[in-house]
């Protein structure tokens, strides 16, 4: 097998990891707008149904844990 055969392979078996740059940022602009999305969901839902005596605290640890993932995805360096 030559290189470029492996590097082709590489790049379909593990695109995140071995991928061509561009597609690995739109994977993770992707993953991003995904969290966000996600997120806002989840206030919603808290917003309808959780009392307001702890509503405040349980929309704080949604966007901690929110700002968490988002760090993961768009710090972590191409190729991990």
């Amino acid at each position: 097998m030559t290189w470029r055969a492996a590097a082709w392979q590489l790049e379909r078996a593990f695109p995140l990891r071995y991928g061509r740059r561009r597609f690995v940022e739109a994977a993770r602009t992707l993953a991003a707008k995904s969290v966000e999305t996600l997120l806002g969901a989840a206030v919603d839902l808290v917003e309808r149904s959780v009392p307001r005596e702890r509503r405040d605290a349980e929309l704080a640890n949604l966007i901690a844990v929110a700002d968490e993932i988002l760090c993961g995805v768009r710090d972590r360096p191409v190729g991990d």
